[in-house]
């Protein structure tokens, strides 16, 4: 390399580690005792999804500190420690946080019934209001792994709804459409799409983060035609 290329090199690796450093801002100075082992819990539930994750973490944490995650030799704080310690954080660096663990959960085929279960229950005890509650599950529940039984469980008052609606008004088709479905389409089929496309399309799938603005608008689109179709 020339001088002048080792410059170039090493002005691009200050301005990534500074991008990183505001990045991670809410992750707090002590990473390892109270970030890390909640991020290291919620990845053991998904070990084929072991390089996607790394690749997330990568846009927080070095290469050194990521490797501290998993190795499960390294020992890091308590979850119960890290649970006080996100208390006294700001509703802010709470969010951020949460949303940043719901992305490590996304990769692959979206998040699994033990990854779902285990991110609700940390917002339970970060004392999140029922608004943010509710927030976190209406902008996460369609990547669910097992999004069809949980759907199967609150479908007994829209089943007869939807199949009416299905066979009723063509106000309906553009809805139809947008899921790539026909008119015919049964409640199954409208849940299996709408689960296919949030994967595709979510803002907060890794593989969508250049195009965040767009993914954002539609899969609001997406959500209203759901809505629409299963009666809600």
């Amino acid at each position: 390399m020339t001088e002048k290329e080792i410059k170039e090199f090493i002005s691009k690796q200050e301005e990534q580690e500074a991008l990183r450093r505001k990045k991670r801002e809410f992750l707090g100075r002590n990473p390892v005792k109270y970030v890390f082992p909640v991020i290291r819990e919620l990845c053991k539930l998904n070990k084929g999804a072991r390089e996607e994750q790394k690749t997330i973490l990568s846009d927080v944490l070095g290469e050194e500190e990521i490797e501290i995650i998993f190795d499960d030799f390294r020992k890091l704080g308590s979850l119960e420690d890290a649970v006080l310690y996100w208390l006294k954080r700001s509703g802010r660096e709470r969010l951020s946080f949460m949303h940043f663990l719901f992305k490590l959960a996304i990769v692959q085929d979206g998040i699994h019934n033990d990854e779902w279960n285990m991110l609700m229950n940390l917002i339970w005890q970060l004392r999140f209001s029922n608004y943010y509650r509710e927030d976190f599950r209406y902008r996460y529940f369609s990547l669910r792994t097992e999004f069809y039984d949980y759907e199967r469980k609150s479908s007994t008052s829209t089943e007869d709804n939807s199949a009416s609606t299905n066979n009723s008004s063509s106000s309906l088709k553009p809805y139809f459409t947008l899921l790539g479905l026909e008119e015919t389409a049964s409640d199954e089929e409208i849940k299996r799409a709408y689960h296919k496309l949030a994967l595709q399309h979510h803002p907060d799938m890794q593989k969508n983060a250049d195009r965040i603005k767009e993914c954002e608008a539609m899969m609001a689109k997406i959500n209203e035609a759901y809505e629409k179709l299963r009666g809600w």
